[in-house]
């Protein structure tokens, strides 16, 4: 046999294996459920959540890891919407439009 075939074969049989050990491990070792989360963003909604029934409501910021916006904590808006991706979308009092995403900031849906 020529050895070109035979580096060939065993590059074949070693994809084969890491593919093997890659499925059993994830098969083994599921990732972990979705849990319930009650930061203020989600008030015990699960993450990346939001009822249709948000839009319109009033929110207060609590946290944004965007290093580039104006938003301080403190500042309130109003929900327009949430995206397929989870971001809350709210027009903010200041006139900014800046989205919420679940995980990197913070925030608290206001009563009333």
């Amino acid at each position: 046999m020529p050895l070109e075939f035979i580096v060939v074969a065993l590059g074949a049989l070693l994809v084969v294996d890491v593919a093997y050990t890659y499925i059993r491990r994830a098969l083994d070792h599921p990732p972990p459920p979705r849990r319930w989360d009650d930061s203020p963003h989600t008030a015990g909604r699960l993450e990346a959540s939001l009822d249709r029934t948000d839009t319109g409501k009033r929110v207060r910021l609590i946290r944004c890891s965007d290093p580039y916006t104006k938003l301080t904590p403190g500042e309130e808006g109003t929900i327009s919407f949430a995206d397929d991706m989870g971001t809350v979308h709210v027009r903010w009092d200041s006139g900014s439009s800046l989205g919420l995403v679940p995980g990197e900031d913070a925030w608290t849906v206001l009563d009333g």
